[in-house]
């Protein structure tokens, strides 16, 4: 999620590793401060710098982020469209001015959002996933957003939204306890959903892949896709994205 954000971190990181410099983190986060000047906001690249599930605010001097734990085996489901979108272009369908009953439906959605990961309470995704300040209006340039949430809830997903500012969509699954990679198919929902987010996108001619992983607790790191994809081998679209 935030693809702009991660490229963002890694280039600063990578040019920090090139030329040897070290930046302050205690009460400076000079690396954030840099990476959110140029993203615009902290949402995505304080989870490229420090993992997990972040929560960021300017606090009148400073840009200033801190985490909310995550329950354990918590399982992501991403569907990738195979086109792109800039998230220039998305951020210019966003309205400039809100109705105040937006503003009301979203800060508690936020709440609800933030107390299902504080408090490990996944069915509360469902209602903590809901948004009506930029889904509805980037809607048009993210055909495939709609039917995939409701394709993801209705196979079992706890929630689901755009992610980021597209064209992703995310998903979010769990298993009944402990490890989910070690849980019988029956009791997790993390390939239900990536079936049922391939079959609508399917039906929309939207096409794409479907990435099953999960958050980590560190930012910053690299990794490499061997696998060939068959475009028509569907579950050949499905990849698990282990830490």
């Amino acid at each position: 999620m935030g693809s702009s954000s991660a490229a963002i971190v890694s280039g600063i990181l990578a040019g920090l590793a090139l030329a040897g410099f070290n930046l302050q983190v205690k009460n400076e986060e000079e690396l954030l401060q840099i990476a959110t000047n140029i993203e615009g906001h902290p949402d995505n690249v304080a989870p490229c710098i420090y993992g997990g599930f972040q929560l960021g605010i300017h606090n009148g001097s400073r840009w200033w982020t801190d985490r909310v734990d995550m329950p354990h085996g918590l399982m992501c489901v991403v569907f990738c469209p195979d086109h792109a979108t800039e998230t220039s272009e998305a951020r210019q369908v966003l309205k400039k001015e809100i109705a105040l009953q937006d503003a009301i439906f979203n800060c508690g959605r936020v709440a609800v959002l933030v107390a299902a990961f504080a408090t490990g309470n996944m069915e509360w995704l469902r209602h903590g996933t809901e948004d009506a300040l930029h889904q509805q209006q980037r809607a048009p340039i993210h055909p495939h957003l709609k039917p995939l949430i409701k394709a993801a809830l209705e196979a079992g997903a706890h929630g689901a939204c755009l992610s980021g500012a597209g064209p992703a969509v995310i998903a979010f699954t769990s298993g009944r306890c402990g490890d989910v990679i070690a849980q019988n198919a029956s009791e997790r929902e993390e390939f239900n959903v990536a079936e049922a987010f391939l079959a609508a996108a399917d039906e929309i001619q939207c096409p794409g892949h479907v990435l099953i992983t999960k958050p980590v607790e560190h930012g910053g790191y690299i990794v490499s896709e061997t696998q060939v994809m068959d475009p028509e081998n569907r579950r050949s679209r499905i990849h698990y994205v282990q830490d």
